[in-house]
């Protein structure tokens, strides 16, 4: 078992779906989250609420024009609490939504 990676971006109307390799039996927080960011085509990223359903993450984009990268726990100070079932933390990382 590893750490689950971004695997797809989905965006569709105003919600952006991410979804992750291993994390087959869901993910799961284990506190603060809100470390998740969307930016436009500026590179200027703002943060989102994110919601963890099952085994992806939904990110509510409406308050961003034209969304075109994310990222998550990119801050040298973040401490993310963003685990797959078996305990193996996200890995961070930031991608153009495509």
């Amino acid at each position: 078992v590893e750490s689950p990676l971004l695997s797809k971006t989905v965006l569709a109307e105003n919600v952006l779906t991410l979804h992750f390799t291993q994390s087959q039996n869901g993910l799961i927080s284990k506190g603060d989250i809100d470390f998740f960011e969307v930016a436009s085509v500026d590179k200027v990223f703002r943060t989102v609420k994110p919601k963890v359903v099952g085994s992806t993450i939904v990110l509510d984009v409406s308050k961003i024009t034209k969304p075109s990268y994310v990222r998550f726990a990119m801050a040298n100070t973040s401490t993310p609490y963003l685990f797959n079932a078996e305990g193996l933390p996200v890995s961070c990382f930031e991608e153009e939504i495509k």
